[in-house]
């Protein structure tokens, strides 16, 4: 449990900082922790020297709370410096207690305690910020748990049954459900070539919310739901193959976020849409170079059966523009390994082909305080998939560059030239193994704007 101002515990987390260590005992290594059972204080050091900015407290921190063992108070003012203002301090702090506050269901017999944070602030608007981390991390920590589950556990019928159930009791929320006869029927011939392997039917969740019925404006966010990824008859590698069930990230992202618009209420129309199915191979799998037809009718020569969300999106991301009369169209995905090595694991990569659009993002993300980086569409990206001699385009080169790029490339053949931001998650997605729920919180705030 979280509180503000509340009930004390007996022990209290505290930062004391390199010119202020009154006592002996204290470990003097940049964020290390030392325990003082008299004093009823658990100290973290802080050499100013060594650290910048938001981003390297979060990061340390966030691996201070994991190996806490203890109830705390949180001296949330204690951390305040000329790094770190009191309103960043709050806001970091607090997340960072939602995020170790994770109701940590795992599959074994194990016991798992919930601990309590109480932040300790003086922030004049504490109450206010804190009561909408409450909600936002809430569906960070919901989504974490989606995240997290198996494969044969959370395939692509199940997904769709828990996002529905999850977010039905929201009014202001319109639901749609597509199962693989309307999808057949639409002709969403990538997504369905994706699911050709599979023994699960594939699923588009349509979920709107509209908050500004005077407006025509709509954003359509789609996110890439493949709940086992095992590049189909481009087969994966062993080392490669493992942790693909986390490939279902940003549908998950995005069903979070649209329960986010629900609750907070802001005068924007959302769509978000869940493009869901798994990756299998199988007798019906689709073999490489299938030529398949989109459903806004371009022809797609599938050279590489690994190369599977974009197919799956791209049907999306044309439901929402024809289906949904989207004006704006976002992408989130765990869509390239090339990400990762283009940014780790720590930053997200950001595509985008309208620079106002991107600005808004950027400022969103300042605000949440996670980590993006923008990268290029360029004309031969566009170029490196139109190759094909039997299609309108491939879905994938093989020059062994710019692979992200490609991706989003792709993606935009699919836009109809409306402004596209693309987000590739593939490094952020997960952290030690687990789900981060990872830009649930700028995309809240992008749409807050």
């Amino acid at each position: 449990m979280i509180n503000l101002n509340g009930k004390e515990e007996v022990l209290t987390l505290e930062c004391v900082f390199y010119n202020d260590v009154k006592n002996d005992f204290i470990v003097k290594s940049n964020f290390a922790t030392t325990l003082l059972v008299d004093e009823k204080k658990l100290y973290v050091y802080i050499d100013r020297h060594q650290t910048g900015n938001y981003f390297e407290y979060y990061r340390k921190l966030l691996t201070v709370l994991e190996k806490n063992k203890y109830n705390l108070n949180i001296n949330v003012d204690s951390f305040v410096s000329k790094d770190l203002s009191q309103e960043d301090a709050f806001h970091l702090l607090a997340t960072l207690a939602f995020y170790n506050n994770y109701n940590d269901k795992r599959l074994n017999n194990k016991e798992y305690q919930e601990l309590n944070f109480n932040l300790v602030t003086s922030y004049p608007k504490a109450k206010e910020v804190f009561e909408r981390l409450a909600i936002i991390n809430s569906s960070v920590n919901k989504v974490r748990f989606l995240q997290d589950l198996p494969p044969n556990i959370l395939n692509s019928e199940v997904l769709a049954d828990k996002v529905v159930n999850e977010l039905k009791g929201h009014s202001n929320l319109k639901i749609t459900v597509l199962g693989k006869p309307e999808l057949q029927k639409l002709g969403t011939g990538l997504l369905l070539s994706v699911n050709a392997g599979s023994n699960f039917d594939p699923k588009i969740v349509a979920i709107e919310y509209q908050g500004n019925p005077d407006s025509n404006e709509k954003v359509a966010l789609v996110g890439k739901g493949i709940t086992f990824d095992t590049g189909g008859y481009s087969v994966k590698l062993r080392e490669f193959m493992r942790l693909m069930k986390f490939d279902m990230s940003g549908a998950a992202v995005t069903a979070g976020v649209m329960n986010n618009l629900a609750t907070l209420q802001p005068k924007i129309n959302v769509v978000g849409i869940l493009c869901i199915t798994d990756n299998k191979i199988g007798p019906l799998a689709t073999a490489p170079d299938s030529i398949e037809t989109s459903y806004n009718g371009l022809t797609v020569e599938i050279n590489n059966t690994d190369a599977e969300g974009r197919l799956a999106m791209a049907d999306g991301i044309t439901y929402g523009i024809r289906n949904c009369n989207a004006t704006k169209v976002m992408t989130v995905a765990t869509l390239t390994g090339a990400i990762i090595t283009a940014l780790g694991k720590e930053i997200t990569g950001v595509f985008s082909t309208c620079e106002t659009f991107y600005k808004q993002f950027e400022k969103a993300s300042l605000l949440s305080h996670e980590k993006v980086w923008r990268l290029p569409f360029n004309v031969t990206f566009k170029e490196d998939l139109e190759h094909s001699q039997m299609a309108d385009i491939t879905n994938h080169n093989y020059k062994n560059h710019g692979g992200s790029a490609v991706a989003a490339s792709f993606l935009n053949f699919f836009t109809e030239g409306l402004p596209f931001l693309h987000l590739d998650i593939a490094g952020t997605a997960t952290r030690n193994e687990r789900g981060t729920g990872i830009m649930i919180k700028t995309l809240t705030e992008l749409f807050c704007l």
